[in-house]
């Protein structure tokens, strides 16, 4: 997978767009999938998307996060819990992936301005 910087290459008026998407998709795995890891994953990719306008994996967008200051306590171990529920299926925490989608979700739209 080719991992290009998109800060820059796109208007503000698509990348406006492309953050709406990304929203959507947040909401979308909170209401059917909040507690799975690739709703975590998705989000950390999101996220880094947002942030950075490179897009990529979702180990990409997981290890992107973990480098992040996070005033989230909880936050690291979601993280973890989601890697190893990636290998296994397992279920997360519904509380600590709640907040975790719901966090990057607001940062998402503060950066767009919403």
């Amino acid at each position: 997978m080719f991992l290009l910087p998109l800060v820059g290459l796109i208007p503000n008026t698509e990348r406006n767009q492309s953050e709406s998407v990304l929203l959507d998709s947040l909401r979308w795995h909170r209401q059917h999938e909040q507690a799975s890891a690739n709703s975590v994953l998705n989000a950390c990719r999101s996220w880094r998307w947002a942030q950075t306008g490179v897009w990529g994996s979702k180990r990409a967008g997981l290890s992107w996060v973990l480098e992040q200051p996070l005033d989230q306590p909880n936050v690291p171990e979601v993280l973890r819990q989601a890697e190893h529920a990636r290998q296994t299926g397992e279920r997360l925490n519904l509380g600590d992936a709640a907040a975790f989608l719901s966090g990057v979700e607001e940062w998402i739209r503060a950066e767009a301005g919403q």
